[in-house]
């Protein structure tokens, strides 16, 4: 059973909040990325890996300024985009194929970052984000974190 991640929840309020800040009727890929990057333990992953992450912001927020065709008719809140969807299955499949009871923030990056036809990818490449240089440098870290905290070599952690 997949237990719910309360950051992944807040992210996914920030994005529906920043299409509301926006006055668009979806919540696109690119809200999904801008309050991904801009929730503090992610953007300091991004930032400690060399992204430039306020030019990365900049760029999303002056592309999310330009979608006026996403300009909402009503006061209902914004509904996910099928590729928004599509993202959260793709980020629930890999937890489940990995075994895992939660999603986390990477997962949902990896999921976003596989969306080839999107301003969201685009940026994210822009900015040399790549899925597997990013993923390991994660993976890297998360063995160092353990490491120091615990004595834990990556090799036992393996087994």
């Amino acid at each position: 059973m997949i237990q719910g991640n309360p950051e992944i929840d807040m992210i996914v309020k920030q994005a529906s909040a920043l299409a509301v800040e926006y006055k668009h009727s979806y919540v696109t890929l690119e809200h999904m990325a801008l309050a991904l990057i801009e929730y503090q333990p992610f953007r300091t992953l991004l930032e400690n890996f060399g992204a430039d992450v306020a030019g990365m912001s900049t760029d999303f927020r002056n592309y999310l300024t330009t979608q006026t065709h996403l300009s909402a008719t009503s006061s209902d809140a914004p509904k996910k985009t099928h590729a928004l969807e599509r993202v959260f299955n793709r980020a629930l499949t890999q937890v489940l194929f990995s075994s895992r009871s939660h999603m986390q923030v990477i997962d949902l990056f990896i999921s976003l970052h596989s969306e080839s036809n999107s301003y969201a990818q685009y940026f994210m490449l822009k900015y040399g984000l790549s899925r597997n240089k990013l993923t390991e440098y994660r993976s890297e870290e998360y063995t160092s974190e353990l490491q120091s905290r615990f004595g834990i070599s990556y090799a036992v952690f393996c087994l």
